[in-house]
């Protein structure tokens, strides 16, 4: 595909990933390439937050599904997902920009990275939070680039 084409298919499915996020209170931070970031209980913290962001993961697994008509070549995503203090906010004096830092980031990038397509990979520390309206497969052992292993599981919603 040209670039082009691409950035066309990308955009489908980033405006519809928009969609999902403002439907279900997650704030969308940014597109990195062909990545999307999203966030929940940032800003404003909710103690829900583990539920609505593994509720919109597994949205955005659906809508690229049902996407998959209209795209002239069938896109598989990859989702990861943890829970954990972060910083939030707006530095530097141009192109202002909010965006998420610390370990929670680095440890959410890996679960994506190690996830597998269509499905959603959470660490052990996200399950926690989820309870019982998920299903689980795990644990899975996933190497951390500072040499530590991480559990994670890959959600699903009960059939």
């Amino acid at each position: 595909m040209k670039a082009y084409e691409i950035v066309a298919c990308l955009n489908q499915l980033f405006s519809e990933f928009d969609k999902l996020a403002e439907d279900v209170g997650v704030e969308k931070i940014k597109t990195i390439g062909d990545n999307y970031m999203a966030v929940a209980g940032v800003p404003t913290p909710r103690p829900n937050h583990a539920r609505m962001a593994a509720n919109f993961a597994l949205d955005t697994i659906a809508a690229t599904g049902r996407l998959r008509s209209r795209l002239p070549v069938p896109f598989a995503i990859r989702v990861g997902l943890h829970c954990g203090p972060v910083m939030a906010g707006v530095i530097g004096t141009r192109r202002f920009a909010y965006d998420l830092w610390g370990d929670t980031v680095n440890i959410a990038a890996r679960m994506q990275a190690a996830s597998q397509p269509n499905r959603v990979l959470a660490s052990a520390a996200t399950v926690k939070g989820l309870g019982s309206d998920y299903s689980f497969d795990g644990p899975h052992k996933i190497d951390n680039k500072e040499d530590r292993v991480l559990e994670a599981f890959f959600v699903s919603r009960h059939p």
